[in-house]
């Protein structure tokens, strides 16, 4: 891969990890409705979810590479 499509394919994941999404609009809802509290256990839970959902691609392109 040459720098520069290292530098554009990092600049629209970049910009796609900056754009708010649903995901954003619960955790702001649950902040301002139900207070802090919430927002952040909200944010913790959205947090381990997105680690979750990202790991199984990781795990799948190294069985793939392994094989």
């Amino acid at each position: 891969m040459t720098l520069i499509t290292f530098v554009q394919v990092f600049t629209v994941c970049l910009l796609g990890a900056m754009s708010p999404g649903p995901s954003m609009a619960v955790v702001i809802n649950n902040a301002i409705f139900k207070g802090r509290y919430n927002g952040i256990l909200t944010s913790i839970g959205h947090g381990i979810g997105i680690a979750v959902y990202a790991t199984f691609p990781v795990l799948r392109v190294g069985l793939i590479k392994k094989n």
